[in-house]
């Protein structure tokens, strides 16, 4: 890949904290990992529908190299109050632990004790630092540092994984499990996925990936997003393990009595109309779950 002017940018906003701090990054390699859009449907592949998003011109850039102290060292050039991460692998805090719930080191911490239980053994030390231009909140800053820490912890210990879906299930393991964040895959598949001038279309229950072409007949075409601002805690502190938790609610409840396993299955108009007038004066929450699902998918 040829730098650009960003990657330059970010490259040198990777040189300095690691010169101020101590850490050694030069001669060593640079992997990006981009943010991502969803156009449909966002964070559905729980309930079973299709997704169609794509990766994006803003990213998280992580330099690495080896060393020999035998402890992974991180410093992250957007939070540089949390100075240096510094842990020995197979050595870190445990599951949720509350000293880490506000550092950006819970995602390192995360990917050690995710891929050892996975049986992933990583043993060298390395020192590493990021740099990031992603907006905070909805772009999926938190899939994207863990993408690129597990494949860079992968490669400084020499682990090979063939399957890119294997990874996107570390992933997110890292967030479900270890953050405490009951996050679906949505943001993984289309970060690890992205193609240049692609949409991708990712179908959850044959795991398929394909791609669309997006905008190739027209040098003007564009996606555009807009940074609110809105200060997001991350889904592990926001409302969205509730909401979750009643479109799972539902569908068992809804199960036995239309054959559905997912909200995702209910997709004709007479169908859905039914489990309205059934629920919706008794279940008017998971009937707005339900509604979104339907309209979505539609």
């Amino acid at each position: 890949m040829t730098p650009t002017d960003v990657d330059r940018f970010a490259i040198a906003e990777l040189r300095r904290p690691a010169s101020e701090s101590g850490l050694d990054i030069e001669g060593g390699l640079v992997r990006r990992s981009s943010s991502r859009f969803c156009f449909g449907v966002e964070h559905g592949d729980y309930n079973g529908t299709e997704l169609f998003g794509v990766g994006t011109d803003r990213f998280i850039w992580l330099a690495f190299k080896p060393n020999d102290s035998g402890r992974v060292r991180l410093l992250s050039g957007n939070f540089p109050g949390d100075g240096i991460i510094s842990f020995t692998p197979g050595v870190v805090p445990e599951p949720r632990a509350p000293e880490i719930a506000d550092t950006w080191g819970r995602f390192p911490f995360g990917v050690d004790h995710v891929l050892r239980r996975e049986a992933i053994e990583l043993s060298n030390g390395a020192d590493i630092v990021l740099y990031g231009n992603i907006p905070g909140g909805g772009m999926s800053r938190s899939a994207s540092v863990t993408l690129n820490l597990i494949l860079t912890l992968l490669d400084i210990n020499h682990v090979k994984i063939d399957d890119p879906l294997r990874i996107v299930d570390l992933a997110q393991a890292v967030e479900t499990d270890y953050i405490g964040s009951p996050c679906g895959q949505l943001d993984q598949v289309m970060i690890l996925f992205a193609k240049e001038g692609m949409g991708t279309h990712y179908i959850p229950r044959d795991r398929s990936i394909s791609y669309l072409p997006l905008g190739e007949d027209t040098e003007d075409f564009r996606i555009v997003g807009l940074d609110t601002g809105t200060v997001r805690p991350g889904l592990e502190k926001s409302t969205y393990s509730v909401r979750r938790a009643e479109c799972d609610e539902f569908a068992e409840m809804l199960g036995p009595e239309f054959a559905i396993t997912l909200l995702a299955d209910v997709k004709s108009p007479d169908l859905y109309q039914r489990i309205l007038d059934m629920y919706g004066n008794t279940h008017p929450d998971h009937c707005d779950r339900l509604t979104y699902i339907f309209e979505a998918q539609q």
